[in-house]
């Protein structure tokens, strides 16, 4: 379709040796977004209801930090929302259903984060979230460093993908890739109502996981996905 895409380079306020003061610059981020879309708006008329915030990791929690300053955004989709220095707040400082008039959340990564484990939240952050294979952990996707490794104050835990390249978060990186293979695919990432850490089949009621998702319905879905790409079943 016909879009203007904008990318938000924030490297230099996310590369800390140590993680807190990262994940304390997307609130920082968020406001720069925000004043970008104010500029958007104002020199050329474009409506936050054509605007649509896509966010993985901490990049969830920057669009979150942007909603929260203009709720009247169309859409925020985060992808994995980070964990560590965010699960445990309240929504006032966190990626929640109110940033804007439709949230969706891809959870790939939900281990409770503790020694070596899952760098996305668990909790439902949405108006839709997606817990594709249960949302902790995903097929082909290996653990082969439970202890984990420190850098600054966070835990690193190493994972291996089923082509044996082993790199720090295989669970957290498969929602930036199931979102982009969601786009094109003739495939429809059909997800089921579920509960939360369930398992769940359905006939209907599905919702479509990922750039086609839909505000209704509502809720936590499920679905099964391949070990390799292409992800869609």
């Amino acid at each position: 379709d016909d879009y203007n895409v904008f990318s938000v380079d924030w490297k230099d306020g996310a590369s800390n040796v140590f993680y807190a003061p990262s994940a304390a610059n997307t609130d920082t981020v968020g406001a720069e977004i925000y004043l970008f879309l104010q500029f958007l708006n104002s020199q050329v008329g474009h409506s936050p209801n054509n605007i649509h915030l896509i966010g993985y990791s901490l990049g969830a929690q920057c669009a979150g930090a942007a909603g929260k300053r203009n709720p009247a955004i169309a859409r925020i989709t985060g992808l994995d929302p980070a964990s560590p220095s965010f699960e445990s707040k309240g929504n006032n400082d966190k990626l929640d259903a109110s940033d804007a008039q439709f949230v969706d959340v891809i959870h790939t990564d939900g281990d409770t984060f503790t020694g070596a484990g899952g760098y996305g939240c668990w909790a439902p952050n949405g108006h839709v979230d997606f817990y594709p294979n249960g949302g902790q952990d995903q097929p082909g996707c290996i653990n082969v460093n439970t202890a984990g490794e420190q850098k600054g104050n966070l835990s690193i835990r190493k994972e291996m993908d089923a082509s044996g390249n082993a790199g720090m978060g295989c669970d957290h990186g498969r929602a930036p890739d199931y979102w982009v293979e969601s786009i094109g695919t003739a495939c429809k990432f059909n997800s089921c109502p579920c509960t939360l850490g369930d398992v769940c089949t359905c006939s209907s009621g599905y919702n479509r996981m990922g750039f086609h998702a839909s505000k209704s319905p509502s809720g936590i879905f499920y679905l099964v996905t391949s070990n390799t790409s292409p992800y869609c079943l």
